[in-house]
């Protein structure tokens, strides 16, 4: 079986499954460009796509001749207008009556401006759904955005990204930082911007002394300064020290590390189409607290995996500091062993059934 993907830069969120796939089947890969300014200054590196065939910056009329060539593969496009190279290959592949999936994020789509994105995708399901097969949405927020769009639930898959197994060797889990305190040491991996709600994060721990020991803050963006004038303004200290500390950037393998170090991951965004540090964090054995409209929430579905919360009730703080993660109730040795065969849908390289069998 041949499979081609479409996207609009190299993602390692899909790079576990382009790879497992070729393993066993002929796949191509073509992508706008290899990948943005931003991505890289926030510590992202190129992925390794393993053995399929990689294609950057394609001209249209290279574009068109590969999309004449594979015309009996299955075409997974990576959203579906929001890039301009695959939204014209898109276009294409349906008139030609190519076998096509849609990887799409999720989108907010209550309130006035969500029910306007919800008509956005109506509109496009009207114009295009009869020619997609499937759509990978990821996450269970996704699965419901597109019904609401009027997808029919059998065209709707609860996918998500996958990462890799990380390098790094993972540590003892069940001891993590106990010998420095019996408090939970916290890690946030992400951009600093107003989206992952990073300053709410922080003022909201700040209301939890006595609850953690210390937040690391990995990552870079717009609230970089406000960030740490928030910090030393609020002076977040616990004997002398600064509970809450910005690590700035760093390269994937140092993050890795720091997480498996840390006992528990937070990511509190107020909308996130997925999340894979989430993925990360629970291949590592650290539980997660996340907010319920992060995609990767639905890999938290056990409790000893972790806990969502929602921002949207005012009673966030308290839910926090009640958590199990923060209560210690989250059992490390368990998390350790069973994560490894969940956190990732083929633990053994093996692709998805449901692309085999669509």
């Amino acid at each position: 079986m041949q499979f081609l993907f479409w996207q609009n830069m190299l993602s390692i969120h899909q790079s576990a499954l382009i790879s497992a796939l070729a393993d066993d089947h002929k796949v191509l890969l073509v992508a706008e460009h290899t990948m943005d300014a931003d991505r890289i200054g926030t510590g992202w590196s190129v992925p390794d796509m393993g053995k399929a065939l990689v294609i950057i910056s394609p001209s249209e009329e290279e574009a068109d001749k590969i999309l004449d060539d594979y015309r009996d593969a299955v075409h997974v496009f990576s959203g579906i207008n929001a890039y301009p190279l695959i939204y014209r290959q898109f276009k294409r592949a349906c008139k030609q009556g190519c076998f096509i999936l849609n990887y799409l994020e999720t989108y907010k789509y209550l309130g006035f401006s969500g029910r306007l994105r919800c008509l956005k995708y109506t509109l496009l399901r009207l114009r295009y759904g009869r020619y997609i097969k499937g759509i990978l949405a990821t996450g269970n927020t996704a699965v419901q955005a597109y019904q609401a769009a009027g997808y029919h639930k059998d065209r709707i898959f609860d996918w998500g990204y996958f990462t890799e197994i990380p390098v790094t060797e993972c540590h003892n889990f069940s001891g993590k930082n106990k010998e420095v305190s019996s408090l939970p040491d916290i890690v946030y991996v992400g951009r600093l911007d107003h989206r992952k709600r990073i300053l709410s994060l922080v003022q909201t721990l700040k209301k939890m002394t006595g609850f953690f020991n210390k937040l690391y803050v990995i990552g870079s963006g717009p609230l970089k300064n406000e960030l740490n004038a928030l910090i030393n303004s609020e002076n977040f200290r616990s004997n002398g020290e600064l509970s809450i500390e910005y690590c700035g950037t760093m390269e994937n393998k140092q993050v890795q590390s720091f997480i498996a170090n840390c006992d528990i991951l937070v990511l509190p965004s107020v909308y996130d189409g997925w999340g894979a540090v989430v993925n990360e964090a629970l291949i590592q054995g650290t539980p997660v607290v996340c907010s319920e409209d992060c995609g990767a929430s639905t890999l938290l579905k056990d409790k000893w995996r972790g806990e969502t919360f929602s921002w949207k009730k005012k009673t966030t703080c308290t839910m926090f500091s009640k958590s199990n993660c923060f209560m210690g109730k989250c059992v490390m040795s368990c998390a350790s062993v069973s994560i490894h065969g969940h956190s990732i849908i083929f633990p053994e390289k093996k692709p998805p059934h449901i692309l085999l069998k669509l």
